[in-house]
């Protein structure tokens, strides 16, 4: 490193646009990305050239060759390695007076709270709407600044929640469920364009330095939608749902349903299988548990209906985690203590075979 270079060096175009004061404000600011994927590798390049004091990154994942696409941090030696490792390496090349801080496991429940706490600002780089929804009901809890971006194919949309004195509209009252597992299709399976993943962590992080340095910035209850195929570019707006649960009636924000791994303790357990009739027949792993376990077959449309015991455990599965933490969310309003088992039945698998 040319250590003759000095902070001023590095970002005195920027200074020279919004002074010393405001790049102050970003020096300081501590912001979380939940993700380094698509969404959160043109984020982070573009917080940390931007100099964010400290940033956070959140993702289990290893590189694939199916990320290189999109994923711009990213490099073809890369393949197998951590990507908050490989993220951190290239990021502290690019901006070596900020301080980056690593988290290599999955965000749950049980850890969100904890995680999220120390920083001002969090970034929803996600690719699933069970850790959307998690994410956006902590910082409620927890009076953060909430930054989500999703994308489809062509089209991507961004949102932005400051709940450090405002607290709606939020994203239930939009959504009082969050959408399920399969209702939309995955990047994987309908593809994605990997320059719209660009523009949208790029706004991402736009957002951040407009709301850190008190710039004009996305609303509560507004949402910015963008085609690039078009192009075209639209804003559109939401109330406040007068019966909201998180926002209004604070159900989701004082209570998160559970989000455990697989326990030590499993026999104190009945696994609640939430997934269809031949999903569950055809899955290898959850017969070996059977013979075991005391496993009910509850797809997730009987679960309204289903009478839990009082004082029993349930640890729900489903095939990726989504489901079940929605049925979890079910059952626990109705006072049972239930459990969604993190990563659902793939998890599982991958486990078995590492």
């Amino acid at each position: 490193m040319i250590t003759s270079i000095t902070l001023n060096d590095l970002y005195k175009r920027q200074i020279s646009l919004i002074g010393k004061e405001a790049f102050d404000k970003i020096n300081k600011a501590k912001v979380l990305v939940l993700g380094a994927g698509g969404l959160g590798c043109p984020a982070l390049q573009y917080l940390l050239s931007s100099g964010v004091g400290k940033v956070g990154i959140v993702d289990f994942d290893v590189v694939s060759a199916s990320n290189l696409q999109r994923q711009i941090l990213f490099q073809v030696n890369d393949i197998g390695r951590k990507k908050v490792e490989v993220a951190k390496e290239r990021l502290s090349a690019l901006a070596p007076y900020c301080e980056i801080e690593i988290f290599p496991f999955r965000l749950g429940e049980t850890n969100a709270e904890q995680i999220i706490s120390s920083y001002d600002v969090i970034l929803d780089c996600s690719d699933n709407f069970a850790t959307k929804f998690l994410l956006h009901d902590t910082c409620l809890m927890t009076r953060k600044v909430f930054i989500s971006a999703s994308v489809y194919q062509y089209e991507g949309q961004l949102q932005l929640f400051d709940f450090r004195s405002a607290e709606g509209p939020c994203l239930r009252c939009l959504w009082t469920n969050e959408p399920q597992d399969g209702c939309t299709g995955t990047c994987a399976e309908v593809g994605v364009m990997g320059p719209l993943l660009g523009v949208m962590g790029s706004m991402q992080a736009m957002e951040v330095i407009k709301i850190i340095i008190d710039q004009q910035h996305l609303k509560n209850g507004e949402i910015l939608f963008f085609d690039l195929q078009g192009p075209q570019m639209d804003l559109r707006r939401f109330k406040q749902k007068s019966d909201c649960p998180c926002c209004v009636k604070k159900e989701f924000a004082q209570r998160i349903p559970l989000q455990i791994d697989l326990p030590d303790n499993l026999k104190e357990f009945i696994i609640l299988d939430v997934r269809s009739v031949g999903e569950s027949e055809n899955c290898s792993i959850l017969k070996k548990v059977k013979k075991v376990q005391t496993v009910i077959q509850a797809p997730l449309e009987t679960i309204p209906d289903f009478q839990p015991l009082i004082g029993q455990k349930y640890l729900v599965i489903c095939a990726r985690g989504v489901r079940s933490l929605r049925a979890s969310q079910l059952l626990n309003n109705n006072n049972a203590e239930a459990y969604s088992l993190i990563g659902g039945i793939a998890a599982l698998a991958s486990e078995e075979t590492t």
